[in-house]
């Protein structure tokens, strides 16, 4: 697995642990219960999760990549 494949995985498993202990505070939906926010909001909450994670201590650092985009 590369790293970004790992840090993936451990946010998904915390995610995950924390949704079996108390799912109705792991459901990344608006008050309003709109589906089409619903990516961006879990975007934001396993980005809050990989801080809360490095902060910890528990992922592994990303690889760095220089120049990963080309435009043509």
């Amino acid at each position: 697995m590369t790293t970004t494949q790992q840090r993936m995985a451990i946010i998904f498993d915390e995610w995950r642990k924390r949704w079996i202990e108390d799912p109705k505070d792991y459901i990344p939906l608006e008050e309003d219960g709109d589906p089409k926010t619903y990516g961006e909001n879990c975007a934001r909450f396993f980005e809050e999760l990989a801080n809360e994670l490095d902060e910890k201590g528990l992922l592994p650092k990303p690889e760095k990549v220089e120049n990963q985009w080309t435009v043509q």
